[in-house]
């Protein structure tokens, strides 16, 4: 095991270097600084949108989860994003919906389902 310490430790250090050996759990930005560049890595940048479950959703609608579910089946309102089997929906895109008096998706000029 002694001839793989020196190879396990460079990869930990270069692992280390991106900020893939140590995690961040209050969502600080990882700074790595490399012979000519620094890169910052921020978490919420990178994802740009904030999603919400049914249960999100139904809060929002004042009504069930399971009313929410029926909407967007008949489409009714802004159809949800799957991400494999989790189902979410966009907050903003739900909150203007919400502010445009939740008019039929299908009868909305330019909405795709």
């Amino acid at each position: 095991m002694a001839r793989f310490g020196p190879l396990w430790s460079g990869l930990w250090s270069i692992y280390g270097a991106i900020g893939l050996a140590s995690g961040t759990p209050d969502n600080t930005p990882h700074t790595t600084k490399g012979p000519d560049m620094t890169v910052v890595l921020t978490p919420e940048k990178v994802t740009g949108r904030k999603l919400g479950d049914v249960n999100v959703v139904a809060e929002k609608c004042d009504c069930s989860p399971r009313h929410v579910y029926r909407l967007a089946d008949a489409g009714r309102m802004p159809a949800p994003i799957r991400l494999g089997s989790l189902v979410r929906w966009d907050l903003e895109e739900i909150d203007r919906w919400i502010a445009a008096g939740c008019p039929s998706v299908r009868s909305m000029k330019g909405a795709t389902r």
